[in-house]
């Protein structure tokens, strides 16, 4: 399972091969479209268990460095694990198109997790949006979250441009959640 992005770029990479080398003018190709889509399919249970097991390490990650509630927000060894483990999945997947898309569904999914985490550790009451005299407790927790969101945020961003666009753009709507959740936090 584990191997499987290797797996998706050599069928992708074979069957685009064999389209390019055997279209020639007035001769069928060696394989049609339908047939590359059936082959691509059959590895469909492989792709699945790989998606699943990369969406339960992301899961993992975001849990870990954002645990919810009132608990101590992360430190700065956890938001590296979290952030890491994104690039990782993003970066296992870049040799496949079609994978790559899947694989930002996932981290894009981890992003919007970040971002329901991040609600439930705003501090809230009178005491987190005081903007007279020193900041509080509270205002200073918020402030240290909306800091780390930003930091998720700014970090899984400089992957976009090395990404497929499609891929990218599949991220674009969970780091707007994360940039908005970082902005809540202060408000």
């Amino acid at each position: 399972v584990g191997a499987y992005p290797r797996l998706a770029h050599l069928l992708e990479d074979t069957l685009a091969r064999l389209l390019r080398d055997t279209n020639v003018k007035g001769v069928t190709p060696a394989v049609s479209e339908a047939q590359a889509e059936a082959l691509v399919a059959a590895a469909a249970p492989f792709r699945d268990a790989y998606l699943a097991a990369a969406m339960g390490r992301l899961n993992d990650s975001v849990t870990a460095a954002f645990p919810g509630g009132t608990r101590p927000l992360p430190t700065a060894a956890d938001l590296q694990k979290c952030i890491g483990r994104m690039h990782e999945e993003l970066k296992a997947v870049a040799g496949s198109g079609r994978l790559s898309v899947q694989a930002a569904s996932g981290v894009g999914s981890a992003l919007q997790l970040v971002a329901e985490r991040a609600e439930y550790m705003t501090a809230g009451g009178p005491e987190a949006r005081a903007v007279s005299g020193p900041a509080t407790a509270a205002a200073a927790r918020n402030i240290a979250l909306a800091g780390l969101l930003a930091e998720v945020a700014r970090s899984v961003a400089a992957l976009l441009p090395r990404l497929p666009a499609a891929a990218a753009a599949v991220l674009e709507r969970p780091l707007e959640a994360v940039q908005g959740a970082a902005v809540e936090a202060v408000l």
